[in-house]
């Protein structure tokens, strides 16, 4: 409860660069002591309640039964409504004209309660990084985050990305960096979490959602070394946008996407490969149920890993087929869930970057050939979103955040070189 209080102001802060107030109002209204409790104690001492609900999310069936039922407040009332409402916009003209005629006027909640509201909004921590960072394009105006990083043998940087725009795509591979829009946000459609791999011949897979009002569908496209793109083709559809989903390559050089499903016979995660005819996909039998946004990458000797977070339970875990079946374990107790990333050094090492939901802090592990995984930190402040292996033993792990209240979300690469042990070769 501490870390999503904390997070909760962490996030609007940044976001308006407008101070929160020391307020909160408990989810559904419901509270109980300890929560109070642990609310005071992260700077929450006034628990916000309302006494009049419009009904506008539990079916109400017009804008006159949402107006009935939101102007039956008294001095002092707050009238509970929701933006996502479609009856909500269209009501509140006469809810806000019957309220007005009964003499009554409309105050913030620090004017209701008598509250003092904060003179400034959360900042980051001061040297949060405790690895070496770099911004990725810090001239470039324009916010993004979710970038993908991948490397090639001669160390040049490849990066897709999410902007207000869509997914964007860039490269050093020629010494200079270039960038394009590879897939269009509009107002109709929103294009999200890349994945990039890079084969054998010198092109890029890119894997990334495209939401609609209609639903959400995985799709996958192809560049060339000469730079060209193929057409988006369809992997998957899916239920919900409540998943990632990530790309690799398989010992023939061919892309494997390991995906979620959150609702019909198939719950849990899924393998999808290139066929003649379209994409074939299999079901991971052990992550059947709540299993979400599953990374993947392939060790030396062709088996599948993935690291997945399980919703609703304190861990994450990994699933393989390293043994002949599928099994999956416990990876890392946390309490709460993490979307990670995972990925082989040349000396046959799992790495895995995670961050606990609602912390700032990037993590990472290491796990040796037949050892147990340690964990460090590379910083205390960002929102992770990629890592790649580096010629060299780099580690490269990619995250977003805001310089300060009210930035833009800029990407930053942190790097680091591990030593290298004797393993079965990867790739």
């Amino acid at each position: 409860m501490e870390l999503s209080l904390d997070s909760d102001r962490r996030i609007v802060d940044a976001a308006l660069a407008v101070p929160s107030i020391n307020a909160y109002r408990p989810p559904y209204g419901d509270y109980d002591l300890p929560v109070q409790q642990i609310a005071a104690i992260s700077g929450y001492p006034v628990l916000v309640g309302w006494d009049v609900d419009s009904r506008d999310q539990n079916g109400v069936p017009s804008v006159a039964a949402e107006v009935a039922n939101a102007t039956t407040g008294t001095n002092g009332s707050i009238v509970l409504m929701h933006c996502g409402s479609r009856l909500t916009p269209m009501a509140l003209p006469a809810i806000i004209a019957s309220y007005r005629a009964r003499g009554f006027s409309f105050v913030s909640i620090p004017e209701l309660l008598g509250l003092q509201a904060p003179t400034t909004a959360w900042v980051a921590p001061p040297d949060p990084d405790l690895w070496p960072v770099t911004e990725l394009s810090p001239t470039d105006s324009q916010p993004s985050w979710n970038a993908s990083p991948a490397v090639d043998r001669t160390g040049h940087l490849y990066v897709a990305d999410e902007t207000p725009v869509g997914i964007e795509y860039r490269d050093d591979a020629t010494g200079d960096w270039q960038s394009e829009i590879v897939v269009t946000t509009t107002g109709t459609t929103f294009a999200s979490r890349p994945s990039i791999a890079l084969d054998p011949t010198g092109g890029v897979d890119l894997a990334y959602l495209v939401s609609t009002i209609a639903g959400t569908v995985l799709e996958y496209q192809h560049r060339t070394l000469a730079g060209v793109w193929s057409s988006p083709s369809i992997v998957a559809t899916l239920t919900a946008p409540a998943s990632t989903a990530t790309v690799t390559l398989d010992p023939g050089g061919q892309p494997v996407i390991a995906y979620a499903t959150l609702t019909g016979g198939l719950q849990g995660i899924s393998l999808a490969r290139p066929t003649s005819s379209g994409w074939s996909h299999t079901h991971v039998p052990t992550t059947n149920g709540s299993f979400l946004n599953p990374a993947i990458a392939i060790d030396g000797e062709g088996a599948i890993h993935l690291i997945e977070r399980r919703n609703g339970h304190p861990e994450l875990d990994e699933t393989t087929n390293a043994s002949g079946t599928w099994t999956t374990t416990r990876l890392w107790s946390i309490a709460g869930s993490a979307v990670p990333f995972v990925a082989f050094d040349p000396g046959g090492r799992l790495v895995v970057a995670a961050q606990e939901t609602y912390s700032g802090a990037v993590m990472l592990g290491i796990r040796p050939p037949g050892g147990a995984i340690t964990w460090s930190t590379v910083t205390q402040a960002g929102d992770l979103s990629g890592l790649a292996i580096a010629p060299g033993d780099d580690l490269v792990v990619a995250f977003s955040r805001t310089s300060g209240p009210g930035g833009p979300s800029r990407i930053w690469l942190a790097s680091r070189q591990i030593v290298t042990t004797t393993g079965p070769a990867t790739r």
